[in-house]
């Protein structure tokens, strides 16, 4: 898999951008501040519906614009068509041209991982970031990884809520300390 077509819309300091990619190894060349770093988040963007930079859609718009655009040709086994688009008034995703109404059908059809220096905090910092960052891998790499971490965060919540009550009721303790371990 790979991505053969990158274009973007008033995203971050790029007015408008149309490139191909060949399969293979890439070289992002240029003088500080010239937007190499925007073209690696777009894709990431494009894979995850998150910036790796932690920071909002809002900050992902170019200066004076109202929205961005993000758009991909995907080519591997078949081709998928990602289009995303983001404003304070609307946000729409889509791929093969239809609506994405689910993450599951939408995570993995563009698997990225980025490793930057913040992230050196997966080795040196707590358990809850290597975490976030394998769950966000899991995802992508396997389909019914998503729901079954969904089904186990409700339970955990559900839990942890029953927990906090002061009359513990037993049995229903039991069913979501069962319903944890399946999931």
């Amino acid at each position: 898999m790979h991505l053969a077509h990158l274009r973007l819309r008033d995203f971050r300091n790029y007015p408008r951008l149309d490139v191909d990619f060949a399969p293979g190894f890439h070289l992002l060349l240029g003088d500080n501040a010239q937007g190499k770093t925007n073209i690696l988040e777009a894709i990431y963007l494009m894979a995850t519906l998150r910036s790796f930079r932690g920071v909002g859609s809002s900050q992902m718009v170019r200066h004076g614009q109202k929205g961005y655009f993000v758009g991909g040709k995907v080519v591997g086994q078949g081709e998928h068509d990602i289009k995303m688009y983001w404003s304070a008034a609307e946000r729409s995703l889509s791929l093969d041209a239809r609506p994405v109404r689910k993450l599951t059908d939408f995570l993995g059809t563009l698997r990225t991982v980025v490793f930057c220096t913040e992230d050196l905090q997966l080795v040196k910092g707590t358990g809850r970031g290597r975490r976030r960052f394998l769950d966000l891998l899991l995802s992508q790499t396997h389909p019914t990884y998503l729901p079954l971490l969904q089904r186990y965060a409700q339970a955990l919540r559900s839990r942890n809520a029953l927990l906090k009550r002061s009359m513990l009721d037993e049995a229903a303790l039991d069913s979501f300390t069962r319903e944890l371990v399946t999931a």
